[in-house]
């Protein structure tokens, strides 16, 4: 159950923090609830209780995070633009290193880049949620999330999957 959207910048905010969630092991994703005006989260386990579901009906839209290779970009946005040469050369060691995820964040704490790194990665995922809005005409007006083309939610009970 998310918390209501009471602003655009709320909502960019939002659909920011969506783009970065990678659920691998789980059919998890997060969506739009535009009767709500919320942004939620689905779990695709039966076990787990419906409360985390849209209802059907309801117009949602489909948050699907960026792939992997995206946000490596991102990592590689960021050593881009460090002027520090000597810092700037160990980020790129990083990337090229087996689990570059990972071992970019150590090179990223080992060169006091931090929280310019935290910074530069937020700023990076709302221009990327902009660009999502555009893309799926998505918008904050007049109080409400509205989109051009939102899906009517549907879930098949008996088989526990997707329509």
């Amino acid at each position: 159950m998310g918390t209501e959207i009471k602003s655009r910048e709320e909502l960019v905010d939002e659909i920011a923090n969506a783009l970065q969630e990678n659920f691998e092991y789980i059919d998890t994703f997060n969506y739009i609830d535009l009767d709500k005006n919320e942004i939620g989260m689905a779990i695709d386990d039966i076990t787990v209780c419906d409360e985390l579901f849209p209802k059907d009906g309801e117009a949602i839209v489909r948050i699907d995070p960026l792939e992997s290779r995206e946000s490596f970009g991102c990592m590689e946005d960021f050593a881009d633009q460090v002027t520090d040469k000597r810092k700037q050369e160990h980020l790129y060691r990083a990337l090229n290193r087996r689990h570059p995820f990972s071992t970019f964040k150590y090179a990223v704490e080992d060169t006091d880049l931090l929280q310019d790194w935290y910074h530069f990665r937020d700023e990076w995922y709302k221009d990327k949620a902009e660009e999502w809005m555009e893309d799926n005409e998505v918008d904050f007006k007049n109080g409400h999330i509205t989109a051009k083309n939102p899906e009517m939610y549907h879930r098949d009970d008996e088989t526990d999957e997707w329509d």
